[in-house]
């Protein structure tokens, strides 16, 4: 499905286009209009319905309760709709890198890669939906099909956001998505209320402090060869400006799209000392960024007393409501802005 034609996204508009579907879906496939969205029944109740995914209009005949889930932000929209997963391509590596209050158990089978699914544990499982990324599950998108219905989703990458849609409205659509194909679009609307809400009194109480229209950089990957730089095309980076700081993460000009720049740690140090410079690391790369942090380079940065690591655990770059909101959290204390 191409959503490059899309202008704006409406998440109220796919949560309110659930209405009555059952009956369309019954006399045939569903022609959807506006955003073309994933069209459902709005008593979340109703079934059969018919999705509008990826790959095709996907029709469901019941609510799924037995669901398997191919890539780490529809894991995350899984937790966040309490969704019942059976399995999990990369299980381990999601709790690691994923910020979710309650990690998926090891009740939860492992299926294998994002990229290589073992298919064989999926048929296993005996699954009523499959959760896939595009264009990452292209490849074997019919294969899951024919162990059960697979709703397809264009997940974030560097590319992902659809033109006229920014990267928090990107997030919010794909969780409605989800939330339409599985009859839980009550969920994500509180979810990306409580979301919005905190976004607001973030921004207002940045406003309100010392640090209102402050520039900032994020930092990605940091090594001795050099740092990526994050910028408005990132959730990230779009996110944090959203609260009222400026970022100076330029457009990548020899990859007009991609969310970052790349440069040497010397480059990095032209960012003059007012600007207030985010990171944060995984736990396995602690020992090197000390190490970096330590030196006589890092330490001579002109920003050097703005520099905020924000620790443990990693800022996951692809993530959902329960991501964001922990990242306006700890961008707000490291700043020691009071919020709510």
């Amino acid at each position: 499905m191409d959503h490059t034609t899309m202008n704006r996204f409406d998440r109220r508009q796919v949560l309110k286009a659930a209405a009555s579907v059952s009956a369309l879906a019954l006399a045939g496939r569903v022609s959807f209009a506006s955003a073309q969205t994933p069209e459902a029944s709005a008593a979340t109740g109703d079934w059969p319905r018919v999705i509008s995914a990826a790959n095709g209009d996907i029709e469901l005949a019941t609510r799924p309760e037995r669901i398997v889930v191919l890539e780490y932000e529809l894991a995350e929209n899984a937790y966040i709709l309490g969704l019942d997963v059976v399995g999990l391509a990369e299980r381990d590596s999601v709790n690691q890198y994923v910020p979710l209050p309650v990690p998926f158990s090891e009740d939860v089978v492992d299926v294998g890669t994002r990229d290589e699914v073992d298919l064989e544990a999926v048929i296993a499982l005996q699954p009523d939906l499959i959760l896939a990324a595009q264009p990452r599950q292209d490849a074997i998108v019919d294969q899951l099909s024919a162990i059960a219905p697979t709703v397809q989703l264009q997940t974030y990458s560097p590319f992902a956001t659809p033109e006229g849609m920014t990267p928090i409205e990107h997030f919010q659509y794909v969780l409605t998505q989800v939330a339409a194909a599985t009859g839980t679009e009550a969920e994500a609307e509180a979810a990306i209320d409580a979301f919005e809400a905190l976004l607001a009194d973030g921004a207002a109480a940045m406003a309100a402090s010392e640090y209102a229209g402050a520039p900032f950089i994020w930092l990605g990957n940091i090594t001795p060869e050099g740092v990526s730089i994050f910028n408005d095309h990132a959730r990230i980076g779009f996110t944090i400006a959203q609260l009222g700081l400026e970022n100076q993460g330029a457009e990548n000009t020899e990859t007009p799209g991609l969310h970052y720049t790349e440069v040497s740690l010397e480059q990095v140090g032209s960012f003059p000392a007012e600007t207030i410079v985010f990171t944060s690391h995984a736990a396995q790369l602690a020992e090197e960024r000390a190490e970096i942090y330590a030196s006589d380079l890092w330490q001579g940065m002109p920003w050097i007393d703005n520099f905020k690591d924000l620790g443990e655990p990693n800022v996951w770059g692809a993530g959902s409501a329960v991501t964001l909101s922990e990242l306006i959290q700890r961008v707000t204390g490291a700043l020691g802005v009071t919020v709510g």
